[in-house]
């Protein structure tokens, strides 16, 4: 999920590839039964200038991580609700936010920021206050991501096939950390990814992307690299949950970048 970089906003790739997001979601496995949630509930939250902002909180059954979608420039949150209430329901806590200027949220509309400018501050600072009222509520379990090595771990020892999340959700929320500076979290979820899938080109491509943003130059260097070997390599699929050549192009521009940005020689 390379092209994330740019400001580091999931729905920027996600709500390109929506169906297969939910296709990811709903098919793999979480390692516990499915449970049906309430309904969303409408929030109202206040940005650092004071800007009402819309989202819907999609809370699952009972105590889990969580998650924020963000809509595309041309949509609202409402093109996330299938998927919302699915990540509800295999027990993932769902904020989807209508940012300023869209939807029914408040303040002026503007373009996705692309490069440094007082929007990629303001935007930033909007997601600082959704990412806020998620970590916030009661059902959001922010230990789950740090026990998720030893569980994986514990369920590879009785089936080494076995997986407790879907791919693309887990890369979700690590880039939601990033989005809000928190990028040593950010890398830690990157790394379970890995971990998880260690033949996805994608899951090393957004690793890479962490340590960029993290400042460990080095490591970012071998993971976008480990990426375009594996895209050469052709042995697997790109990711778990899509492997056109679309996805493949995206994955591999992206590592690229990140190496032309730590000024190494790109020969993939």
């Amino acid at each position: 999920m390379a092209q994330l970089r740019i400001f580091w906003l999931p729905a920027v790739l996600i709500l390109g590839a929506t169906p297969l997001a939910q296709s990811a979601a709903v098919n793999a496995p979480l390692g516990q039964t499915s449970q049906v949630p309430p309904a969303a509930r409408v929030v109202d939250l206040k940005a650092s200038d004071g800007t009402l902002l819309r989202a819907s909180y999609f809370a699952a059954a009972k105590p889990g991580p969580g998650v924020l979608l963000l809509h595309q420039g041309n949509r609202t949150r409402h093109s996330w609700d299938d998927l919302a209430e699915q990540l509800a329901a295999a027990g993932i806590n769902t904020l989807t936010l209508d940012m300023r200027g869209y939807g029914e949220s408040g303040g002026k509309h503007q373009n996705w920021p692309r490069g440094d400018s007082p929007v990629k501050k303001i935007w930033a600072d909007d997601i600082d206050a959704a990412w806020k009222y998620l970590t916030s509520q009661p059902g959001v379990n922010g230990d789950v991501i740090g026990l998720g090595t030893a569980q994986l771990a514990d369920a590879r020892h009785r089936d080494p096939k076995a997986q407790l999340f879907p791919e693309v959700v887990v890369t979700i929320m690590g880039y939601n950390h990033m989005a809000v500076r928190e990028t040593k979290l950010g890398v830690e979820i990157m790394k379970l990814v890995v971990n998880a899938y260690p033949d996805s080109a994608d899951a090393y491509g957004s690793l890479s992307d962490a340590y960029l943003a993290d400042g460990d130059k080095d490591l970012a260097r071998q993971t976008a690299e480990k990426a375009l070997d594996l895209l050469d390599s052709h042995a697997a699929p790109a990711s778990s949950w899509s492997d056109t050549e679309e996805r493949r192009k995206l994955i591999r521009d992206g590592a690229q970048d990140n190496l032309k940005q730590l000024g190494m020689a790109v020969d993939h």
